[in-house]
């Protein structure tokens, strides 16, 4: 449906219209949420998984803080590359001095807060695993915990690399490719954090 009304208000090539921005960023948060529904179904088949609820109660909203992290870098970052989009810049230096002209679209002002929240979300990720680093170990298979580190490193130097090309589409398609992948990391290593399997915890109590 997002999809559709996208094309069915032709907001799309050089559409500055206001429902654009909106759009885009709801169709975003969707395919995050999309992505963490496949994950979890994935990782939850085949196996009967129960929560410990003490501890859940106690730290659930620690990933619900990191989730929304991952959201609003993202929403920033459709933001950023939408205005990058309608309003080039003719070089990366331009394009700086575009971000703080109080004339600039609104849209090309706040793309800086995109690498500062993005930033600020993976030191925060990064501590988020290390703290929970030994509640993932408990968990049967790969660590989830490590891929998501590893994703968040590489994650940053692609978009770096983006910012600095100042153009090309393929460093602007792999870094929201590794958005993805990071989503699904951090939803499999919140899995691996919460989930006990149920068979696991009545053989113990056996």
């Amino acid at each position: 449906l997002i999809g559709a009304a996208l094309v069915l208000f032709e907001w799309f090539d050089q559409s500055t219209a206001p429902g654009r921005v909106g759009i885009l960023v709801l169709h975003q948060v969707n395919t995050f949420l999309l992505i963490s529904a496949i994950v979890l179904t994935a990782r939850s088949a085949g196996s009967h998984y129960s929560l410990n609820r003490d501890f859940t109660n106690r730290h659930s909203l620690k990933f619900v803080l990191g989730y929304l992290l991952l959201c609003l870098t993202a929403v920033f970052g459709v933001i950023a590359a939408l205005g990058s989009m309608l309003y080039p810049a003719p070089s990366l230096l331009e394009g700086m001095k575009m971000d703080f002209i109080s004339t600039s679209p609104v849209v090309v002002r706040i793309r800086i807060l995109h690498p500062l929240i993005a930033v600020v979300g993976a030191m925060y990720l990064w501590w988020l695993v290390h703290a929970f680093s030994a509640e993932e170990s408990k968990s049967e298979g790969s660590a989830p915990g490590g891929l998501l580190l590893g994703l968040l490193v590489v994650q940053l130097v692609v978009g770096f690399a983006a910012w600095l090309s100042h153009g090309p589409v393929l460093p602007k398609l792999f870094h929201l490719l590794l958005a993805d992948l990071i989503v699904a990391s951090f939803t499999a290593f919140g899995f691996a954090v919460f989930a006990e399997r149920q068979d696991a915890l009545e053989n113990a109590a056996a």
